[in-house]
C-alpha cells in the first residue's frame, strides 16, 4: 500500500475538483516530458502557481496543463484556480499562447546559477538526493558547478537550420 502523498496549498486560493476541469483540445505545447518534473516540484513545494481557466461555466485550462498531468499524476483531487473571466475568448487564446512562449526566451546568467546551485549544494549535504525536485539533472548540475555548462544556442542547431551551410527557413 503506497503512502498518501501531502501536498501544501495556499490556504489563500481557491480550489477546484480537478475532475471538473477541462484540458485544452487544442493545446498545441507538448509536455509530457515536463509532467515528472513538476510533479516532483508540487511534492516538494506544494501547488504554488495555480491552474487559469476561462470561466466557471466552461472550465477550460488556460494554463497550467502541465500542472493539471502532475496534479493528476499525484492523485489530486482538487487544484487551485483563478478564474480569467475578466479577458475575451480572443484574448484567452492569445494569452495561452503567451503564457507558454514567453520562457521560451529566457536564459540562465550561468555564474549565478553556479553560484546557486553551490550553495544549495553545500546546504543540503545531509539530502543526497535534493537536486531531484528542482528540475535539473546530476549532470547539468555537475556542468554548471564546473562552468562548462553549454547555452543551447551555442550546443544544439538552430530549428530549421542546415548544418553545413547555416542556411535558415
Amino acid at each position: 500500500m503506497s503512502k498518501k502523498i501531502q501536498i501544501k496549498v495556499n490556504p489563500n486560493l481557491k480550489q477546484i475538483p480537478i475532475d471538473h476541469l477541462v484540458p485544452y483540445a487544442k493545446n498545441p505545447r507538448k509536455i509530457t516530458k515536463a509532467v515528472p518534473l513538476v510533479a516532483e516540484s508540487i511534492k516538494s513545494f506544494g501547488f504554488n502557481v495555480p491552474i487559469t481557466i476561462n470561466n466557471m461555466i466552461d472550465k477550460i485550462i488556460v494554463s497550467g496543463h502541465t500542472r493539471y498531468e502532475a496534479a493528476k499524476k499525484l492523485g489530486m483531487t482538487s487544484v487551485p484556480y483563478i478564474e480569467l473571466n475578466h479577458l475575451s475568448d480572443l484574448d484567452i487564446r492569445k494569452y495561452r499562447l503567451a503564457d507558454n512562449r514567453v520562457s521560451d526566451e529566457s536564459e540562465w546568467d550561468k555564474n549565478l546559477l553556479r553560484t546557486e546551485l553551490a550553495e544549495l549544494e553545500l546546504n543540503s549535504k545531509l539530502d543526497a538526493e535534493w537536486f531531484n525536485n528542482i528540475g535539473f539533472s546530476q549532470e547539468e548540475i555537475a556542468k554548471a558547478l564546473a562552468g562548462t555548462m553549454q547555452d543551447n544556442e551555442q550546443s544544439l542547431t538552430k530549428k530549421n537550420e542546415c548544418p553545413s551551410c547555416g542556411h535558415t527557413w
